[in-house]
This record gives C-alpha cells, structure tokens and sequence, in this order.
C-alpha cells in the first residue's frame, strides 16, 4: 500500500516566501527602471519608454538577479524558497513573453 505525502504546511509557506521575495525583487527593479525613466526622459522621451519596455517587459533582466538567487537559495540550502523563487520566475517570464507577443499582433 502506498503511503500518501501529507500537505506540508511549513513547506507551502516557505515556497510563499519564496513568491512574496521575488515580488519584491520585481518591485524593486521597476522602481529603479522608472526612476531610471524619468531622469532619461528628460533628455530623450523615446529612449524613456525603451528602458521600461525593454527593461521590464521582455523578462530578460530575470536572467540577472533570479539565477544568482536560486543558486544562493540552493547553497544554503533554502528548498522551498527556491521553489518559489524557481516558481515565480516562470510565471513571470510566460507572464511577460505573452505580454511581448500580444504589443508584436
């Protein structure tokens, strides 16, 4: 007979952790972007609105901060935050890449 995983809340809220992190990561880098912005703006609009589109939108900047994180995570041995920072990510890339495609149609 086979044994069934119990819910582990302790885990559930640890991966929670690890979403609510990379929320405020994202947060962050969107704050920095549209600073970044704004003092841009002020010489050129349409290199403005590049560094938001590019920046933010396409998700490549993900590739910068959430690697390293994940590979911290993974070092010091944090499992469920780095689910839920792995979990996040993907979200936030196919979140984006639609996004992306959806301005391309």
């Amino acid at each position: 007979m086979k044994t069934k995983k119990r819910f582990n809340q302790q885990e559930f809220q640890k991966i929670l952790s690890g979403l609510f992190f990379l929320l405020g990561i994202h947060l962050a880098i969107l704050t920095v972007l549209k600073v970044a912005a704004f003092f841009i703006s002020t010489f050129n609009t349409l290199l403005a609105a590049n560094t938001i589109l590019v920046g933010f939108y396409i998700g490549i900047w993900q590739l910068f901060y959430a690697i390293p994180i994940i590979l911290w995570l993974k070092r010091t041995q944090q499992w469920g935050r780095m689910k839920g920072v792995i979990i996040g990510t993907v979200v936030t890339f196919m979140t984006n890449i639609s996004i992306f495609l959806s301005f391309l149609n």
